[in-house]
Formats: C-alpha cells, structure tokens, sequence
C-alpha cells in the first residue's frame, strides 16, 4: 500500500494535510525553540479545542461507567491532563445532572524510539502490581501518538492478564502511516490524522526535548543533529 487513506477519516477526525501547516514566524514560540522548528502543524488553542470534543465523546460513551485512563508515559502526560480537565468540567457544569462517569487515571511506562526512528522494540516498564486495580474495568489507553501501531499492539495484549471489562484507546495524534494499517486495529478516539513526519510538542518529545512546546510542530535538521544522541 503505497498512499494513506486519509479521506476515509474524514467523518471520524480532523486531517491535516502537509499544505495546511504554519509558517512559524505566524505564531508566538519561546526563543528556546524557534530556531529548531521547521513548520506549526497545530496550535495549542486548536488542540485543546478538539480535547474537549473527545472528553464530550467519552462521557457520553461510558455513561454510569467507572473508568480507568491509563497514560502512557512520557508522552501522553499532557493530553491525559488536559483531557481528564476537560472530562471533570464537563460532568462538574452538568445542571441537569444527566451524566454519570467515574474515572480514575493510572499510568504506565512505555519506551520504543530513539532518536526520530522507532526501534521496533516495545518495552513496557511497570510493575504489575500498581495496575492491579484496573482488573475487571474498563480502560482506556491514552497515547500521545498513533504511530506504527506496534506500542499499541503490545499494551492491549498486554492488559490481557487484568481480565480488563473492555480496552478502548484515545490517540491525540494519528499519524498518515501506511505500516499500521496492516495491523487492521482502529484507535477509538483519535483527535488529528496528522502527515508522517516527526513531530515535537505538546507532550511529545525529540529525546526528552520540547516536550513543553506549546504546539505540535515538525522538526527542522538544526534540530534534530543539536539534540540527536551521540553513539
């Protein structure tokens, strides 16, 4: 399969197209990352936007249900936070008192990149029992990035042993990569289809830089040999 089927998405995401990106200078970015940004793919204020259209999703989907989000760590800190904000004002501004969802976060340790290329190998670095009491609920794997598909894969067969009720997953960004598709596993929430190319911020890292970044940006080459680890 040689081309993404981005238009497929339409009715379930927003898909950005690459010639829909910012020019930086367009933008506010700190002088400590604008020389190593290449284009803005999305503002902050977009993101968080789309965030709250997701949070009103999953309340309405997991009505009188207890639900433990299960971030993905490093990554997804920031859009498990900023969702699980959007969820409690949801449920706390109810004046009808019509919605009804419990939720709880846990988290987890998952390494598979180095650099800006996956390494093809999932680590997930937990200790089992800090996720015992997810046993026999629903979960909802929350990822920064849908990328190969590989992470994802690993941590759904991996919840297995916890008898979970169901596993659902949020991905704040899915990326146009042709390899996941062949996995033929399809993100219950996903919040941009987005070009595949390496992208930094809002939680997502290049080698534990720019995770506080504002906006998802791409990366220019000034960038990617200043922070590029060393062998």
């Amino acid at each position: 399969m040689n081309s993404y089927p981005s238009d497929d998405f339409k009715d379930k995401t927003i898909v950005i197209k690459e010639d829909s990106m910012f020019d930086k200078q367009h933008i506010l970015l700190g002088k400590n990352h604008e020389k190593f940004i290449e284009k803005i793919i999305l503002t902050k204020g977009m993101i968080l936007d789309r965030i709250e259209a997701l949070a009103n999703q999953i309340v309405s989907d997991f009505a009188d249900k207890k639900v433990f989000l299960l971030c993905v760590m490093k990554g997804a800190i920031t859009f498990t936070a900023a969702l699980s904000e959007k969820i409690t004002n949801i449920l706390k501004n109810d004046v009808k008192n019509s919605l009804n969802m419990d939720f709880q976060c846990e988290y987890i340790s998952i390494s598979s990149y180095e650099n800006d290329c996956s390494t093809g190998e999932v680590k997930i670095k937990q200790d089992e029992k800090i996720l015992e009491p997810l046993r026999g609920h629903d979960i909802i794997i929350i990822e920064d990035i849908y990328d190969s598909g590989l992470t994802m894969l690993a941590l759904i067969n991996f919840l297995k042993k916890f008898e979970p009720s169901s596993v659902s997953s949020a991905v704040l960004f899915q990326k146009m990569n042709v390899s996941h598709l062949e996995l033929g596993y399809s993100i219950n929430y996903v919040g941009f289809l987005i070009p595949n190319q390496f992208v930094i911020g809002f939680g997502l890292d290049y080698n534990e830089e720019f995770r506080t970044l504002d906006h998802l940006c791409s990366i220019n080459q000034l960038g990617i040999e200043k922070f590029k680890i060393k062998k």
